[in-house]
């Protein structure tokens, strides 16, 4: 009796081929001798004959003497199978079966096989009601599936039992989406469902399937666009109409109801991962192993953070792979996925303080609620996301110094980071240092990219172009284009081209050299104008750019600028990164790419051509800041312009970019930031500070406060460095506004930059400039209490903005001074001035002071018992808040909302108003605007019969109140706690906070509150 193999045959088909004994991975050649592997293997330890093994090698072109070939194969397996065997013995792993061979593999030995099994006990759990079981099944299943089958092996690509595997997964997606759909875990499957629909578009139940999900995800607007397009495509190709399933689960969408099933507004949870790659090649055993780290971790609830590192040179595929793997394990981290980039090979890395202030507000926290220190925003980051469960991803650190601030403290979170240099000093993290793709990895990418057709008709030239880059994916892929991209050039052409390049091929091997060679070639290759493009494009650090950016550093036409970029596109010197909310491409210069262009540009372009180069491209975002800032009309400041040089787009262009005005400041965000510590670097301050007060709107707009202290303190220093005294007004002045808002309101800075805005204004003889530095003056005194000051600052205010034309800043001194009205207890001289603020807002449309009037009126008109239109105007300001998609401003809408319909008797409407006031400003960590809910949340308290929990609200809101020094918050709140204390028959307590309270009032010459407060102090 033949005896049984001491280590069980493992094959893997997905992806390159491979063989595996036991632990031991069995070397094959690629060819006709892995092609000879994959087909016994996908017999499945059946016989397979002669006929059938030739007719697979060879078709119907079978050469003389080609049996004596296969035998040649079976005899190299065998001796890499089973080295010891003696001479003249039988085969115990590949022994002969009838005219040809059979590969002894155990039941589930090959991967391929074992998917169609684990969905077959898939399927029959789910036949008998066990869909729990079930998706568990279907789950392992398409873990084994993690690139197509025999990728490596063309000549199998339409193999019988390949096809019907290919086909089974589709059907299988099916049946795994049933069981995700009865669990409610949509989610999971929704990425395998859309590539099912994608892959198959006339399936109708492919279709039924992801429209289906997409219900169940909340994308009812998503569902129904596939439905109609599919309709579409199905009368087209075919002349029907949709079946049953079909339109059966169109139906399911009708009949769901709207509030139900409505496009999300907005990213509540993150999803941040780069696009998984397509064609992902290889990485067998990283991949297993990254998702293992990844699957384990997301299940664990105690110990630190899983942090796992991928390290390799430059364009070995590291992102890659950490946003292939991150998809698949996304449904294990469903508190959302974080990506941020690091810089770490820029030259420049993002410092941590910046990186955590990034993923704060992916998380929530906006505004001044943003803490200042690294250490602080550290802990605010890690108390966010502790009992969460998410995957962070940070790409291309530094070293470990960039990254230890921002490790989560406890387990349920993961961390993948990617950098091209070892972390051996990151304690506890988990290490995969990613090397060079194997020969049969790199043809099975190069298959992937080319097409089929083209490497079975040259197998040879094939390996000979894998080889030639050296297992380096980012060459692969710049070859792979460039065939795909000329299908007329035969692959012996390139192959040969390869060849002669001996330096580079050398250098392909020998790691960092091998990338700037293969650019070298690339940059060569190109026309001078391309060359030229790709030169000025590497001045810039911007993250991506827009063809226009391109216009603008050649100084040429559109037309001509989307040439150069598609010849960089073309040659892999510019990579296509998606389309932004403009629908403008998208995009970005690898690292290496742009070190080597600033290399060329320093040997081939004189300074001066460089500095002008900067200077149009600066000028074009400038121009671009300009016009849509104008179109946002959300600045509470009026635009100051200097004499920096813009460089006008055509008219149709600048219509079409900023025609939404937030969607072009969302896709230049970055941008304008670099661009500003850019210019400001090489001399160009009027850019800079032009540029960082043309986005000051969309700051304040989006509570984006760190961008707006970083732009402007480095504008600043330019200008100080350049004695530009017009761009140190504009700068001091903005930041004085910066601080009116902030965290815990900064009266010394607010003094400090606007008294420096007030000098540097009268220096450069600004009247406007000088009329928006004394109302910052102003506010600074009133926030302190020094009525008289503040009148006299914000009517002088008053009179240089009328004398200057300035209508936005005539808009604001009335809002100014209407609050001092209000503080002083004369809402009839408020009113009259607010009405007076929104007059003019109508003449110069800017929504920001409108926001605040529209708010304050409602106060008003709520306190005197006008709450029909109270309401109606609060109404109108909380629809602008959400138009500036601010949340502290919604917050504080809603806490007025709330206590209109509390003073009018309407307790129970009054509570959800202002609870959500309370939610949205405890997660904006915005502590000024939780006191002001705390406080109406007191009242709220006390006017259901519970001072106890009014004195607890108030007294959390008065301890915020004065430790930001406010005088007119804190006066109210201590009037309101002497009357919780009175409820509670605490009156020597009420006594004591309404003494307080009247110095304040007093203070604030508030005469009608001194009276009221004098009545309850006088009572019995």
């Amino acid at each position: 009796m033949v005896g049984e193999p001491e280590e069980a045959l493992a094959v893997e088909l997905f992806g390159p081929v491979r063989l595996w004994h036991g632990s031991r991975e069995v070397p094959v050649r690629p060819g006709q001798q892995r092609a000879l592997l994959a087909l016994l293997a996908l017999a499945a330890g059946r016989p397979v004959g002669r006929a059938a093994i030739e007719e697979t090698l060879w078709n119907r072109d079978r050469p003389v003497g080609a049996w004596n070939v296969v035998q040649t194969h079976v005899k190299r397996l065998r001796a890499a199978l089973e080295p010891e065997r003696a001479a003249r013995t039988s085969s115990l792993l590949l022994p002969r079966a009838g005219d040809g061979y059979r590969l002894r593999l155990p039941p589930d030995g090959v991967d391929l096989h074992r998917f169609g099994s684990l969905t077959q006990r898939g399927r029959d759990a789910q036949r008998g009601g066990r869909q729990q079981r079930a998706f568990a099944w279907f789950r392992e299943a398409f873990a084994q599936w993690q690139a197509d089958p025999v990728a490596d092996v063309p000549l199998l690509a339409e193999h019988s039992t390949v096809t019907a595997a290919v086909e089974r997964r589709w059907t299988a997606i099916s049946w795994y989406t049933e069981a995700a759909l009865a669990l409610g875990r949509a989610a999971d499957v929704i990425a395998l469902a859309e590539e099912a629909a994608r892959a198959n578009p006339l399936d109708e139940r492919a279709q039924a399937t992801l429209i289906r999900l997409y219900q169940a995800l909340g994308r009812r607007d998503t569902a129904f666009t596939t439905f109609r397009d599919t309709r579409e495509r199905l009368v087209d190709s075919l002349g029907v109409d949709p079946g049953r399933e079909l339109s059966e689960a169109y139906r399911q969408v009708l009949r769901a109801p709207a509030d139900a099933a409505t496009e999300p507004a907005g990213p509540d949870v993150p999803r941040q991962l780069p696009a998984d790659t397509a064609d992902f090649t290889g990485r067998r055993e990283e991949v297993r192993r990254l998702r293992d780290l990844l699957t384990t971790a997301a299940t664990r609830t105690g110990g630190p953070a899983t942090v796992v590192t991928l390290t390799g040179m430059g364009g070995i595929g590291k992102t890659t792979l950490a946003a292939h793997v991150g998809h698949r394990v996304a449904g294990a981290y469903p508190d959302g996925q974080l990506y941020v980039w690091l810089r770490g090979a820029t030259g420049a890395p993002v410092p941590p303080v910046d990186v955590l202030g990034t993923v704060l507000r992916d998380l929530g926290v906006t505004g001044s609620a943003v803490p200042n220190g690294v250490d602080d925003r550290a802990r605010l980051y890690r108390s966010r996301i502790a009992g969460r469960r998410m995957l962070l991803v940070f790409d291309d650190a530094a070293n470990e110094a960039q990254l230890r601030p921002l490790l989560p403290g406890t387990a349920g979170c993961a961390v993948v980071v990617t950098s091209r240099y070892r972390l051996d000093a990151l304690a506890g993290a988990q290490h995969i240092d990613l090397g060079l793709l194997d020969r049969g990895e790199a043809v099975a990418l190069l298959h992937r990219l080319i097409g089929p057709a083209r490497t079975q008709a040259e197998p040879l030239a094939t390996v000979e172009i894998a080889a030639a880059c050296a297992g380096v994916p980012l060459a692969l892929r710049v070859t792979g284009a460039r065939l795909a991209a000329r299908p007329h050039w035969p692959l012996a052409y390139l192959a040969d081209r390869l060849r002669d390049q001996r330096h580079r091929l050398e250098e392909l091997r020998t790691g960092d050299l091998a990338v700037r060679s293969s650019l070298a070639a690339s940059y060569a290759g190109i026309r001078a104008g391309a060359r030229r493009a790709l030169r000025r494009l590497s001045l810039l650090d911007v993250a991506d750019i827009a063809a226009w950016t391109v216009a603008a550093l050649m100084d040429c036409a559109p037309h001509a600028a989307d040439a150069a970029v598609d010849a960089l596109v073309n040659a892999h010197l510019l990579t296509p990164h998606g389309a932004d909310r403009t629908g403008t491409p998208r995009y970005r210069l690898h690292d290496l790419v742009r070190l080597y262009g600033r290399e060329r540009a320093l040997v081939l372009d004189p300074p001066g051509v460089r500095r002008e180069a900067m200077a149009r491209a600066a000028g074009a975002w400038l121009f671009l800041a300009d016009t849509a800032d104008a179109r946002l009309a959300c600045r509470y400041l009026s635009r100051r312009v200097g004499t920096a040089r813009r460089w006008p787009l055509p008219p149709d262009l600048t219509e079409r970019l900023t025609t939404a005005p937030t969607a072009w400041f969302d896709a230049e965000r970055g941008n304008l930031l670099t661009m500003v510590g850019q210019t400001a670097a090489q001399g160009l301050a009027g850019h800079a500070w032009e540029l960082a007060d043309a986005a000051m709107g969309f700051y304040e707009m989006r509570d984006l406060r760190d961008d707006w202290a970083t732009s402007h303190q480095v504008a600043l220093a330019a200008c100080d460095r350049l004695a530009d005294v017009r761009g140190r007004a504009v700068i001091s002045r903005n930041l004085a506004y910066r601080a009116t808002g902030a965290h815990e309101c900064d009266i010394e800075q607010l003094r400090r930059y606007a008294s420096a805005a007030s000098a540097s204004f009268a220096a450069v003889d600004d009247v406007r400039g000088r009329a928006d530095a004394m109302i910052l003056l102003g506010e600074a005194e009133r926030m302190s209490g020094a009525t008289p000051a503040a009148a006299a600052l914000f009517h002088q205010a008053l009179q240089l903005a009328r004398a200057g034309g300035d209508e936005l800043t005539e808009s604001v001194a009335h809002i100014e001074i209407a609050q001092l009205c209000r503080e002083r207890g004369n809402d009839r001289d408020a009113i009259r001035r607010y009405g007076r603020s929104l007059r003019l807002c109508a003449r110069h449309h800017n929504i920001r002071p409108r926001y605040h009037a529209l708010r304050m009126l409602g106060v008003i008109d709520v306190h005197h018992g006008q709450f029909a239109d109270g309401e109606a105007r609060l109404r109108e300001a909380l629809r602008l808040a959400q138009t500036m998609r601010s949340p502290i401003k919604q917050a504080q809408v809603l806490r007025e909302i709330g206590g209109a319909l509390l003073v009018s008797g309407h307790t129970e409407l009054a509570a959800p108003a202002l609870h959500e006031a309370y939610t949205l400003s405890t997660g904006a960590a915005h502590d000024i605007e939780r006191a002001f809910a705390l406080r109406w949340l007191g009242r709220l308290a006390l006017a259901q019969g519970d001072p106890r929990k009014a004195k607890v609200a108030l007294t959390d809101a008065m301890r915020i109140f004065s430790r930001a020094a406010l005088t007119f918050p804190m006066a109210l709140t201590l009037r309101d706690l002497g009357a919780a204390c009175a409820a509670a028959d605490d009156h020597p307590g009420a006594r004591v906070h309404w003494r307080a309270a009247r110095r304040l009032f007093r203070k604030l010459s508030n005469h009608a509150a001194v009276t009221d407060l004098d009545a309850a102090l006088a009572a019995p």
